[in-house]
């Protein structure tokens, strides 16, 4: 090949290689655009996600705030029913005392005897003898303290006294 012709086709083939190499350049820049969008738009995508979860932490917040809210409410509203109860039932022992002639003495005593009478082991005594809750308890010890004084008697029947002798 002569000189000239290896230099033309050298030529050739270096237009050949630019070419080729204008064209990756070219697919290049058109890479690095789409990325560029693609991180623009993720970013914006970030950037309202971050303000939906503002959002969302902010309705939470409100949400937490009005079910206390409620919740104080309605203790409240329980406390006042309970209070009223008490009062209520209070009222009615006074007014049971009251009925019988009774002075502030009876009334404190009505009162204890509804109490005895909420209490499940002093309920059956406190009903039967109608008594107070400090009576109830004594109620338990009767049955022990008869019988201490039935065999101390029966003791006393058999055993002989001092100056007595028995002889046969």
């Amino acid at each position: 090949m002569p000189v000239k012709a290896k230099k033309a086709s050298r030529a050739k083939g270096a237009a050949k290689s630019k070419k080729a190499a204008a064209g990756h350049s070219v697919l290049l820049k058109k890479a690095v655009k789409a990325r560029d969008a693609a991180l623009k738009q993720v970013s914006v995508l970030e950037k309202k996600l971050a303000q939906l979860k503002k959002e969302a932490m902010k309705q939470l917040a409100e949400a937490k705030k009005a079910a206390a809210k409620k919740l104080a409410d309605i203790k409240a509203k329980h406390a006042a029913t309970r209070a009223k109860a008490a009062a209520k039932k209070k009222a009615a022992a006074a007014k049971k005392a009251a009925k019988k002639g009774a002075t502030k003495k009876t009334a404190k005593s009505g009162a204890r005897k509804a109490s005895a009478k909420r209490r499940p082991a002093k309920k059956a005594s406190a009903a039967r003898k109608g008594s107070t809750a400090k009576k109830a308890s004594s109620v338990k010890k009767a049955p022990r303290k008869a019988a201490r004084r039935r065999t101390s008697r029966a003791k006393a029947v058999s055993a002989p006294s001092m100056g007595e002798h028995t002889s046969m």
